[in-house]
């Protein structure tokens, strides 16, 4: 009689192996950011250049039409570091199998490593951004009151987003790797979310259908804690992107073995 023996799946197993091999993902982190920016003149500074064109643009033709005009550019400018992060989140980890084949299929490691890594490259640049859109908006606003200037941006905001980016690069990246149909899926899929989250403009309850609609996106409630100053976003948010986090990593480590058959 033949013994199938199929592999032992724990969630916090998962989370100790992420861990315990922290060392693999500096490196990395700091082999893709070497290898993205190497030989450019501006360097890290790319990645402050996209969501700073973005932001001109929108301000520009939006400005008029926020209800809180006073506060709407500092508004924009998180709201747009944070979707900007999450953009870059998925578009990083739908590679991170892929292009590490060959580091796959020759080396013994937790494959979970890869898109964490790749999400947390997203998350130096947002680093960065944040720091560029602080010295910008201390200039523009004339304060130096970091709490003023932070007035939009609050810690569950970012542990929020976070959570959500870690869930849905696991999905990504280990669908990408099983249906090749995703990467070329996913750029429209980010735009149309993008045009279906406040990222740029705000939803009031007199907005009818369409709003009510907005405001089932589970992304709502993160940027709607930006535009109105919310310290948490909404709670609906925080379970999505929980579920999210946790459904991605079962899934990433049941169709483990699977994707380095299919590389």
């Amino acid at each position: 009689m033949q013994r199938v023996i199929t592999p032992y799946y724990s969630l916090s197993q998962s989370v100790r192996d992420v861990y315990r091999f922290r060392s693999l993902i500096r490196f990395f982190i700091w082999r893709d950011l070497r290898v993205r920016y190497k030989h450019t003149l501006l360097g890290v500074m790319w990645s402050v250049m996209q969501p700073a064109l973005l932001t001109a643009v929108l301000y520009t033709v939006w400005q008029n039409q926020s209800v809180t005009k006073e506060h709407y550019l500092q508004q924009l400018v998180w709201s747009i570091c944070l979707w900007t992060y999450i953009s870059n989140s998925l578009n990083y980890a739908i590679n991170s199998i892929t292009s590490n084949e060959k580091i796959i299929k020759k080396n013994a490691f937790p494959r979970l490593v890869l898109p964490v890594s790749a999400i947390f490259v997203a998350l130096f640049e947002l680093f960065i951004n944040c720091m560029a859109a602080f010295i910008f908006l201390s200039i523009y606003q004339h304060s130096t009151n970091t709490s003023f200037v932070l007035l939009n941006l609050h810690l569950p905001v970012l542990i929020c987003t976070i959570l959500f980016s870690l869930g849905a690069g696991f999905w990504v990246s280990s669908l990408s790797a099983m249906y090749k149909d995703v990467r070329y899926a996913l750029p429209f899929l980010i735009q149309l979310v993008f045009f279906v989250t406040p990222v740029f403009y705000e939803v009031s309850s007199d907005k009818g259908i369409w709003g009510q609609w907005i405001n089932i996106n589970p992304l709502s409630g993160i940027f709607e804690a930006i535009k109105h100053n919310y310290f948490m976003p909404a709670l609906y948010s925080w379970m999505f992107s929980l579920v999210l986090c946790v459904t991605g990593i079962v899934f990433f480590q049941r169709n483990e073995f699977k994707t380095n058959d299919l590389l």
